[in-house]
């Protein structure tokens, strides 16, 4: 009975996954902004190739059609031209996709809400049903630790899975992956260039969201593991990651900007999502690998004790 309920419990929590993703998708290519900015690009692009190829009377004519929105000359037009390749590319979507709509609230503080919900009802029903006495009954506690972990990481997945759905979205709008033209509208940074067409980059990057979903994971087992009640461990563990995000770029950042001249922005978790943001990816790795360890080991030693744990599902 109670794995059916479980298993009811985690459709409903991934089809409302999807449900906010899709409004997420559709507040950007209806309502925001950046999906206007990336037409007005497109259309200043088009603009400065006919521009280019107009005779003097036609260019004049141009430049009066258009001198409200942007500025027209063969200086201007050559540099936004040069790379042949239409601005906008798919990195540039993507960035105002995660960060300038819905989702740039969504996505930094309600990710790990949303992850730790299932983890923590799953956890805290099993222990509020006394489970773990019928199950030591039958097996041991080492399997019954891992069960427990199992159901925790289940999700590792899902947050690098939906970001490739949100790129695949956005080449499918911007149909760009060349983003060297983004330089001259100052969209992209040119470092990041390189950056852009290395694999390892890539790598990294979801190894640092993986990183930080497992530590929310391992979050959400410490605190299930002192207190079976859903709605304080719920609370409760959302608290522990966000005082981890100000301990993380608050202290640790300000001592590594001031020690090694790193800047404070490379240890802010709430930041992991972005392309930019990861701005020295192994930094970002290095901080998520620490607290993903740290939080690792704090589990660990939390389930140590078998007598505690039965003993907390007893009170």
């Amino acid at each position: 009975m109670i794995n059916s309920v479980d298993r009811k419990l985690k459709t409903i929590f991934y089809i409302f996954f999807v449900i906010i993703f899709i409004i997420g998708i559709m507040s950007f290519l209806i309502f925001d902004s950046g999906y206007e900015n990336l037409k007005l690009l497109k259309n200043q692009y088009n603009t400065c190739n006919v521009y280019l190829n107009s005779s003097d009377s036609k260019k004049e004519s141009l430049v009066q059609e258009y001198n409200d929105y942007f500025e027209l000359s063969n200086e201007s037009c050559n540099e936004i031209v040069k790379y042949n390749v239409s601005p906008g590319s798919a990195f540039f979507v993507y960035e105002n996709i995660i960060y300038s709509s819905f989702l740039s609230i969504f996505i930094p503080f309600f990710i790990p809400i949303l992850l730790i919900f299932p983890c923590i009802y799953i956890i805290t029903k099993k222990y509020r049903s006394n489970e773990i006495k019928n199950y030591l009954l039958r097996d041991n506690y080492e399997n019954y630790k891992k069960k427990i972990i199992k159901i925790a990481y289940n999700n590792i997945l899902i947050i690098p899975f939906v970001l490739c759905i949100i790129f695949i979205v956005s080449l499918l709008i911007s149909k760009n992956i060349n983003p060297i033209s983004d330089i001259n509208f100052s969209l992209v940074q040119p470092n990041l260039i390189s950056r852009y067409n290395n694999i390892i980059f890539y790598i990294l990057y979801f190894l640092v969201i993986i990183l930080n979903v497992g530590m929310y994971d391992n979050i959400a087992l410490i605190v299930s593991s002192r207190n079976k009640n859903f709605l304080i461990s719920y609370i409760e563990s959302f608290l522990l990651i966000y005082i981890i995000w100000c301990i993380s770029e608050i202290f640790f950042g300000n001592i590594f900007q001031l020690l090694f001249n790193i800047s404070a922005s490379n240890f802010s978790l709430l930041d992991i999502y972005r392309w930019v943001g990861v701005n020295q990816p192994l930094v970002f790795l290095f901080v998520s690998a620490f607290w993903f360890i740290l939080s690792l080991l704090a589990m660990i030693y939390c389930y140590k004790d078998k007598e505690k744990i039965i003993e907390m599902c007893e009170r």
